[in-house]
């Protein structure tokens, strides 16, 4: 799809905003739907949960908060942190590891 993204950016009916300008989100959402209707393995997202997603992923990747604070673009720290953290099943089961060997030593 990302890719699909950059082949089309440029294309007028499906960029209105101008070639330096962001997609309209409703517009990928609506794709997105037509994607997920069409395959019924891909469980339902919309593009700002790509964003949470996006997120996620850059923290249990081992970004830091400065680095993923930058790479979405807040001004403050505090957004990322209260928004767009979440405790995914690995970094609880690795929380879990952490406190099972610091008992056992």
């Amino acid at each position: 799809m990302l890719l699909d993204n950059q082949k089309w950016y440029n294309h007028p009916r499906k960029n209105k905003k101008g070639k330096d300008q962001p997609f309209d989100p409703d517009y990928l959402n609506r794709c997105m739907k037509t994607v997920i209707k069409e395959n019924k393995e891909i469980r339902e997202i919309t593009i700002h949960g790509f964003r949470h997603t996006h997120c996620s992923l850059l923290f249990e990747a081992g970004a830091t908060l400065k680095e993923v604070q930058d790479r979405l673009g807040h001004a403050n720290s505090d957004i990322t942190l209260k928004i767009y953290t979440h405790v995914t099943t690995e970094a609880k089961r690795e929380t879990a590891n952490k406190l099972a060997l610091y008992l056992d030593s």
